[in-house]
């Protein structure tokens, strides 16, 4: 909002801050047979969940493997158009474990209206059916009041605790050889693909007028990367 509004040095200080909290490291690289494993840890180290704030907001882990000839291998998260390839509809689930390209990790709250539908309209909003934002050290996930708990499958997944989630990749390596380098990055977007497509479908002036700045700004931004090779 800040960029939008012309305050780049305002945005640039978010930024800074943003990432001076959120970090996003490869914690293990092993190859067993034809297969690849590779956990990934994101970590919280702000004093709130995140993604924080109005629920447009979502991050989500870009994970990329090439080959020792620099050729794609797997990839997981990448964006297209401001879309996450993969990305299920009308939300993608939580994962603890990843092994195929179609699956990615969103940290994001979806809103569900009084019938259980999902809807991007926060006065329509009646609850969560996915929270999986990564919550603040010290966070009670098992007795979290209802207001402010983990939703979805995150709840069960053992590896999303307070302050961190591990995600781990099985990655299918067969027919390549190496040296595997993983690259991994920590994206956000302060105005999700989802939400912006939901306000299209409205036509007012201050919309037309949002949108059209909104396509001029970086729809996605780098939070934290790691990178580790294998041979």
């Amino acid at each position: 909002m800040l960029d939008l509004m012309g305050a780049k040095d305002g945005a640039e200080k978010a930024e800074e801050m943003l990432r001076s909290f959120i970090s996003i490291k490869i914690i293990s690289v092993k190859i067993d047979g034809d297969r690849l494993n590779v956990d990934v840890k994101v970590e919280n180290s702000a004093g709130h969940k995140f993604p924080t704030g109005f629920p447009s907001r979502r991050a989500w882990i870009h994970l990329r493997v090439t080959d020792g000839d620099r050729n794609a291998v797997f990839e997981s998260g990448k964006v297209e158009d401001g879309r996450i390839a993969g990305e299920d509809s009308p939300y993608e689930p939580h994962h603890d474990v990843i092994a195929r390209e179609d699956d990615v990790q969103i940290y994001e709250a979806v809103m569900v209206d009084v019938n259980g539908r999902v809807t991007q309209t926060l006065l329509r909003a009646a609850d969560y059916i996915k929270d999986n934002r990564i919550p603040p050290k010290g966070f009670d996930i098992e007795n979290a009041i209802p207001d402010v708990a983990v939703k979805g499958s995150a709840r069960t997944d053992s590896t999303f605790r307070d302050g961190g989630d591990v995600v781990s990749y099985i990655i299918n390596v067969s027919g390549h050889e190496g040296p595997f380098r993983v690259e991994v990055e920590l994206l956000y977007q302060p105005v999700s693909y989802p939400f912006s497509e939901d306000l299209k479908r409205i036509s007012t002036p201050e919309i037309e007028e949002f949108l059209k700045r909104f396509a001029q700004t970086e729809m996605v931004t780098l939070v934290s990367s790691d990178a580790a090779s294998i041979s």
